[in-house]
């Protein structure tokens, strides 16, 4: 019942935001919304019948060009979510069967263009329920706080710099555990149910002046867990096989603040051509509701590559956005660790499973993830 009224708030206040439609155009600037307007909107403005959006020398209106994202005016379309459908708003629809959740279905509704800000927003929800009661309700925001607009129609736009919010409820039926420590085997497979809430909020920014490679991110998160009997078929539940573990990790709230910082010379951060990126991160959660604070890092490298033409031609140099195969070499330079930075034990110590988390015996295509208080692998 809670998961059903968090979904119909979210999916309330997602229409309403999106049918709405404020004036927002700034004094003395032509209201692009208004009724008088809708006749002038052009969809093939600064993009050709073909589809093809021809280069506009960015250069003379920003620094480091090849960093900025040409959005033209025929992609801005004025109206609302209903009014821009597969312009700039988008709702797709999601069915799916599974033996251990069952018969499930739901939408994703994203908006490019939310609150009609010339692209400078993002919104979306994504909604999904199954005949077991597997449900997941969650809604993301975004804004981009560089952007620039084109004398001739359209906009630049950064994407290194943004801030965002995220929040929603989950309740996952097929979360499995394996136990902890390097005798942890894959027969020990059990089954939990992992019901959450969260919140996230963060920022990206790039920085200015000599030091424009270097992007900082600073991200906050808190979640609530609370676990029960889990749905894999022919599993025992982790409650059965590890009631000490199950007891202590049931009903846990985290606070979680992220640091990182790269040095990143891509060209695009959503679909990069090419560009190298080096950088590290650090997640500590300083609040548990166990008491213990513990800390998680990672070093990572990517390089991207440009290659020929493999299904096309490769456009043309007069064009913007061409068509662009590529390879992206990923390494991480140092695996995914645990720390603990206090003595005080939490109810499964993080010092063990700082000591443990690289030895545990688990086939190698399973990714291990720090749930609270228990490890368990994802994206199985």
């Amino acid at each position: 019942m809670r998961g059903a009224l968090v979904a119909l708030w979210i999916a309330a206040t997602l229409v309403l935001a999106l049918a709405a439609n404020p004036t927002l155009a700034q004094d003395g600037e032509p209201d692009l919304d208004a009724p008088e307007m809708e006749s002038v909107y052009d969809p093939y403005r600064g993009i050709d019948r073909d589809g093809r959006i021809p280069r506009i020398d960015k250069a003379a209106l920003v620094d480091r060009p090849e960093r900025w994202r040409y959005i033209p005016e025929g992609r801005i379309k004025p109206g609302n979510i209903f009014e821009r459908f597969l312009v700039s708003s988008f709702i797709v629809p999601l069915f799916f069967a599974s033996s251990d959740v069952g018969i499930g279905g739901g939408a994703t509704i994203t908006d490019i263009d939310f609150r009609k800000q010339r692209r400078r927003e993002f919104l979306g929800a994504f909604l999904t329920y199954t005949s077991e009661g597997q449900q997941s309700y969650v809604a993301r925001w975004r804004r981009w706080t560089r952007q620039v607009e084109v004398p001739d129609g359209g906009v630049l736009q950064e994407e290194r710099s943004f801030i965002r919010v995220g929040g929603g409820y989950r309740k996952t039926l097929t979360r499995r555990f394996f136990g902890i420590g390097p005798t942890s085997d894959e027969d020990d497979e059990s089954s939990y149910t992992d019901e959450t809430a969260f919140l996230d909020v963060g920022l990206s920014r790039s920085l200015e002046g000599a030091f424009d490679d270097f992007i900082i991110d600073l991200g906050l998160k808190g979640e609530w867990h609370r676990l029960s009997n889990g749905k894999v078929g022919g599993k025992p539940d982790t409650d059965e096989l590890f009631p000490d573990l199950f007891a202590d990790a049931d009903r846990i709230g985290l606070g979680t603040i992220g640091v990182g910082l790269r040095w990143d010379t891509r060209d695009s951060q959503r679909n990069p051509y090419r560009g190298t990126q080096i950088g590290a991160s650090i997640d500590g959660t300083l609040y548990q509701s166990s008491g213990d604070v513990a800390a998680t890092y990672r070093i990572f490298a990517n390089q991207i590559f440009p290659l020929w033409p493999l299904f096309h031609d490769g456009g043309t140099d007069d064009e913007e956005h061409p068509p662009t195969d590529s390879i992206r070499y990923r390494r991480p330079l140092c695996a995914r660790k645990s720390m603990s930075v206090t003595a005080a034990p939490p109810p499964i110590p993080t010092s063990e499973l700082a000591k443990k988390r690289g030895t545990m015996k688990l086939e190698t295509r399973k990714r291990w993830k720090r749930l609270p208080g228990l490890m368990r692998p994802s994206g199985m």
